[in-house]
């Protein structure tokens, strides 16, 4: 925000860059982390129907 000012624009304007830079990095996290979330579940998914496919077999 401070650098936008100092360029010259207009305080409410270089709040708004601020605000949509701010906004975006934060959803590329919380993206990220819903996203590594949802791997992790479909890994649990695969190891569990592994899991009892063997059990399945064997008995």
């Amino acid at each position: 925000m401070l650098r936008k000012e100092a360029e010259g624009k207009p305080p409410k304007v270089a709040k708004i860059a601020a605000l949509n830079k701010f906004l975006r990095i934060i959803y590329a996290r919380i993206k990220e982390l819903y996203d590594n979330m949802a791997l992790a579940e479909r890994a649990k998914t695969k190891t569990r129907s592994k899991t009892r496919a063997k059990t399945k077999v064997t008995a």
